[in-house]
């Protein structure tokens, strides 16, 4: 699986006619995590709302409306750029921070899925 940035997965996606994941209930959540997404750490289509805290799935609707996976003490916009969303891989963490929501730099080298509606 090849590893690249937000941005870049995007792009990737859209090439293929799709868009980043979306997860927008335990039910989504459930299904991806039984095909193994979740062994890594991966992105998902959410980015955050210009000058604010709010993040967005690529549809435009608030991810503050649907279903939420944030680690305990996330999103925390540390050092003031984490404008996108990673889910917690399995390698190198513990219980804990597994398969849940990090608000992170939109520049890391993460691998993605796409969706295809």
């Amino acid at each position: 699986m090849a590893e690249y940035d937000n941005n870049s997965d995007e792009n990737h996606c859209s090439e293929l006619g799709g868009h980043l994941l979306d997860i927008k209930s335990q039910g989504e959540n459930a299904f991806i995590d039984k095909l193994g997404a979740f062994e890594e750490s991966i992105w998902i289509g959410a980015t955050v709302i210009k000058n604010t805290r709010n993040f967005i799935w690529e549809d435009g609707s608030r991810v503050d409306e649907y279903f939420e996976n944030w680690l305990s003490s996330e999103p925390s916009n540390r050092g003031g750029n984490e404008n996108c969303i990673a889910v917690v891989g399995r390698t190198n963490v513990d219980s804990e921070k597994w398969k849940k929501w990090n608000d992170v730099s939109c520049l890391y080298a993460l691998s993605s899925v796409c969706e295809f509606d």
